[in-house]
């Protein structure tokens, strides 16, 4: 006999080629605790873009779905797609396209966005009436990003026509004070789950049964039988990492396989090896707001997570894995990846990692069959990385950029600036180098950061960011008042510090031709008999050699690669060679300036790094 039935929904805008980590491990937990419930999984992502093919005749495609998705988080416009403010609605939409246009945004973006506008109503109606179709008793909506706006509509609309049915709320969007806040003034939403939810939403559903006990779940926010809000205090403590089940994937893979959009995407698994960030513990990246309020870095079982993806792997017959932990546990270079190197099957994973890496682990990345990692590298110069209390040297991270390149290791990674106590002097320095790295893999782009919920600037007004309220764009979104959007925001607006927008624009200027160049850019170097060295540069627009006679400078070259000072690289010279050290470091001098001129070395402060790569037959040029 079915206790409860219950349908998990994932709204847009959820990416579309992996499954909700949330609705998989919800599902996992409930059929081990409550084994009579059933069920069912709504994947309105999935549904939206099958929609808008459908209703557009193939216009509007998943590629475009990617477009909002993936680029327009920190302007909201998939919220606004699907936003609630009557008043906006009303005027057409006229003072957000104004604020889209006001701050740059592309007209093909701002079309696409009117477009999916006016076809988001019929939506919420088709799928509210799906959803309603299984007779759920609850309806639980994972919400985190861009899927607030979607999951209200749709939440909305199904009290109204069911007023009986129990909406839940849960996910990053509602962590803290922002689960407060959606609670306090959508009414149509029964109950809101703030923090990790592997224990409480079972809790939940215990209590949903019987009609009592909601007072004694931590983080939940309810109404008493006197129509009272009720908030819990959220619990301090993380849920054990062993209490997180791997998740179930069927009902994602069931329809993807079937889906119209199939042909425009590639499947993947996605999985966690671990929750928190081990550096954000020691020191908490100074603009990041990613984990909230649970921050205490937790890893599982490096064999029972390799058994789950081997399982996973044959089970659904995807070789790409997605990794969403906020950072790689150290450990896992000695437990996880010799394991999942030995593996026989030929895995495309992606990790997020710390950009100190050594040479040694870039490797070990590579062989265990990971094919892309995002690194968190941000910027190239030291200084500024102190002032986001980084851990790392722009000289790292240009040596992580070259292993990478040496080992066919692809690399996500944005350039930010922005932060209180940069100075133009720290820019004009990258900018004047960006020509000489077009070999090595550029960012996407040029990004000023913004204050987030949990970040150590928005926590604390001292460290240079001033808290200006919400972010502009969600007055277009929700009818709230300004303390009330302040409340259940994630952007916030903040005073501009750093550098000014001239010098931003010189920046991104030159990663747009590192961009565009980097394809067909290489820097190989080369031995040659006598201790000579051979570079080949044919970075776009050079077609150049370089022919490094004297040993002992040939030898320079090598020693660099490791990121050294004038005065550690004399030394490591004269203990090789025998010189003179006062004339060494000279000559050295000299000579390492004629190199960052010509581009071949990477001058980051007082230390200097080669740049050139060994060669690389799998890196293929794309010529013309």
């Amino acid at each position: 006999m079915i206790q409860l039935k219950i349908s998990l929904v994932n709204m847009p805008w959820q990416a579309l080629d992996y499954p909700s980590l949330a609705c998989g491990i919800l599902q996992t937990v409930i059929s081990k605790l409550r084994p009579n419930d059933e069920v069912l999984e709504y994947h309105g992502n999935i549904k939206w873009a099958e929609y808008l093919l459908e209703i557009t005749s193939g216009d509007i495609t998943p590629i475009e779905y990617n477009i909002i998705s993936d680029n327009t988080f920190y302007y909201g416009a998939g919220d606004w797609v699907f936003g609630i403010a009557e008043k906006d609605r009303t005027s057409c939409g006229k003072d957000y396209i104004g604020y889209l246009t006001d701050i740059g945004v592309s007209n093909d973006i701002i079309r696409l966005v009117i477009n999916l506008r006016k076809l988001s109503n019929e939506f919420v109606e088709r799928s509210s009436r799906e959803i309603l179709s299984t007779k759920p008793d609850v309806v639980g909506f994972s919400t985190t990003f861009m899927q607030n706006a979607a999951s209200l509509q749709v939440a909305k609309r199904i009290k109204e026509i069911s007023s009986g049915t129990t909406i839940v709320f849960g996910g990053g969007n509602c962590d803290d004070q922002q689960g407060l806040a959606l609670h306090r003034n959508f009414p149509f939403i029964d109950f809101v789950v703030r923090g990790e939810g592997e224990e409480t939403f079972p809790q939940l559903l215990d209590a949903i049964e019987s009609g009592n006990g909601f007072e004694q779940i931590m983080g939940l926010c309810w109404r008493n039988r006197e129509k009272q809000i009720v908030h819990n205090e959220q619990s301090k403590h993380p849920v054990p990492i062993w209490k997180v089940p791997e998740p179930i994937y069927d009902s994602y893979f069931e329809m993807i396989n079937q889906s119209p959009i199939r042909g425009y995407i590639e499947p993947k698994l996605t999985f966690e090896g671990a929750r928190g960030c081990w550096w954000g513990e020691k020191s908490q990246c100074t603009f990041c707001g990613l984990n909230g309020s649970s921050m205490a870095f937790r890893s599982k079982d490096p064999e029972l997570l390799v058994s789950t993806i081997e399982s996973a792997v044959k089970k659904y017959q995807t070789l790409d894995v997605i990794m969403v932990d906020n950072i790689i546990d150290t450990k896992f270079f000695s437990t996880l990846l010799p394991k999942l190197r030995d593996d026989d099957w030929d895995l495309r994973m992606h990790y997020e990692v710390k950009s100190n890496l050594s040479e040694e682990q870039v490797s070990m990345l590579k062989d265990a069959k990971v094919f892309h990692i995002q690194p968190g590298i941000e910027s190239l110069n030291t200084r500024v990385l102190k002032l986001m209390k980084k851990g790392v040297t722009g000289t790292q991270n240009i040596k992580l950029l070259r292993w990478c390149e040496e080992s066919n290791l692809d690399v996500s990674w944005n350039y930010l600036y922005g932060f209180p106590g940069e100075e133009q002097t720290d820019y004009d320095d990258i900018i004047s180098q960006i020509s000489s790295l077009h070999h090595l893999h550029p960012p996407a782009g040029a990004t000023r950061i913004a204050l987030e919920r949990f970040s150590p600037y928005f926590e604390d007004s001292s460290l240079g960011l001033t808290n200006l309220g919400a972010a502009k764009f969600y007055r277009y979104l929700y009818e709230l008042s300004d303390n009330e959007l302040a409340e259940m925001a994630y952007l916030f607006d903040a005073t501009r510090q750093g550098i000014d927008e001239q010098v931003a624009l010189r920046l991104k200027r030159e990663l747009e031709k590192w961009i565009k160049n980097y394809p067909t850019s290489t820097l190989e170097y080369f031995a040659l008999p006598g201790g000579q060295l051979l570079i080949e540069d044919r970075r776009m627009p050079n077609q150049k050699e370089y022919i490094i006679e004297n040993p002992i400078l040939a030898r320079a070259y090598i020693e660099l690669f490791n990121g050294l000072t004038i005065s550690s690289l004399s030394k490591k010279l004269i203990s090789q060679f025998g010189h003179q050290e006062a004339c060494l470091e000279d000559f050295l001098s000299s000579w390492i300036n004629s190199q960052v001129n010509l581009g071949l070395v990477f001058r980051d402060r007082e230390r200097f790094t080669s740049l050139a790569t060994k060669p690389n037959a799998q890196r293929i040029r794309i010529v013309g």
